[in-house]
């Protein structure tokens, strides 16, 4: 259950509370979209130092410790965040929780995985992300109440509540978060344990192509609703609970599935539907909008947790986080960019038109490198890393 917490802590609070209450922080403290995607770009670069740090501690420290650090991080970034007088400030927090979330992030299916049975793998790193679309839909209802009490450039709360849920985590981890053994004096493994994957280079090009239909559209997926459809804040925060809502099903689903019939096959169809999410989502009227919600959050929910059982069903523990590490690395620079690139256009346009385009061309993509990934892609037995 801790695993599961910290990771909406890593993800929903850490990671994508920013595009809940962007609207609001552009209205009262940023000026433009350029810069808010500016920001979102500290947040992930922070992300990928914390990424490559895993990667070279992996079998080195126990990732029992590195959630502990993960969340102190974590609640550092929350509380800045809460009080942030400035860009400069906010870009500090944001980057307090990247590197926070990546440390909990990476480390928490290597707890989770190691809890259960590998026939029940997928399920097991399913519950994982479903902690993130629990905490987006606690996030999104909370920031639509408290814009609507204190009006719509109130952003503050939504941070002092999460520092408050972070912090009691830190404390939870603490007394009840004890070491499993994965830790070992052993070689850093870094990305040659990825390379010993069968179908790895297919499948760093499907997490890339995610990390930038999932960055682009949860950025914006708000701002698109309220500057393009003029729908209101409640309205927008409700469609964004439904995406969050829908990727609590959609993630032990996905996971669940993917251990009766195969990573492959649900990889395949989780893109497929992510690109027909995101055009449908572009219509920007009723009842489009909500049935376009629904597919992207039961699809974006599921993807990272099957790209993880995947790499568990190839590697051992210490491998496994070494893998993790670096592949979430190399999604992390898919992520970079794809903020700023997807501001810049909607500042250039006048529309989030050509954002999300993009994302869904981004999604095409995956469903292609997901395709060519080996097939079955279940029940291998677990193998040494290469050491080289």
């Amino acid at each position: 259950m801790l695993s599961v917490l910290a990771a909406m802590v890593a993800m929903a609070f850490g990671r994508f509370t920013y595009p809940v209450v962007l609207p609001a922080m552009e209205a009262d403290l940023l000026d433009s979209y350029t810069l808010a995607g500016l920001l979102g770009t500290v947040n992930l670069t922070a992300y990928l130092a914390g990424s490559l740090l895993v990667s070279l501690l992996a079998g080195r420290l126990d990732p029992t410790r590195l959630v502990q650090l993960g969340l102190g991080a974590s609640t550092l970034g929350l509380v800045t965040l809460s009080v942030a007088p400035s860009a400069l400030v906010l870009g500090a927090g944001l980057a307090l929780t990247g590197f926070g979330g990546a440390l909990i992030w990476i480390s928490a299916p290597v707890l989770a995985s190691g809890a259960v049975d590998p026939s029940r793998r997928g399920l097991a790193i399913g519950l994982v992300g479903a902690g993130i679309g629990v905490g987006l839909v606690c996030v999104s209802q909370f920031a639509a109440v408290v814009r609507r009490l204190d009006g719509p450039e109130t952003w503050r709360p939504v941070w002092i509540a999460e520092a408050v849920v972070a912090g009691v985590l830190v404390a939870a981890s603490a007394i009840w978060l004890r070491s499993r053994g994965t830790a070992s004096n052993g070689p850093r493994l870094r990305l040659a344990a990825l390379r010993g994957v069968p179908g790895w280079k297919a499948l760093v090009g499907a997490y890339v192509a995610y990390a930038v239909t999932l960055t682009v559209v949860l950025q914006y997926l708000v701002a698109m609703l309220e500057d393009d459809a003029g729908f209101g804040s409640t309205h927008s925060s409700a469609v964004f609970t439904v995406v969050a809502a829908s990727g609590v099903i959609g993630a032990i689903v996905a996971g669940r599935v993917s251990d009766a019939v195969g990573r492959r096959a649900v990889l395949v169809a989780e893109f497929a539907l992510l690109a027909a999410a995101t055009l449908v989502l572009l219509v920007r009227e009723e009842p489009w909008t909500i049935v376009g919600a629904v597919l992207f959050g039961l699809a974006m929910a599921g993807v990272p947790g099957l790209v993880a059982a995947y790499l568990g069903d190839h590697l051992e523990p210490a491998a496994f986080a070494a893998a993790f590490g670096g592949i979430t690395l190399l999604f992390g620079l898919g992520q970079l960019l794809a903020p700023q690139v997807g501001g810049s256009l909607a500042d250039r346009t006048g529309a989030f038109t050509w954002t999300f385009l993009l994302a869904a061309a981004a999604a095409v993509a995956g469903t292609w490198f997901a395709w060519q990934l080996p097939s079955p892609s279940l029940g291998r037995p677990l193998q040494s890393p290469p050491s080289g």
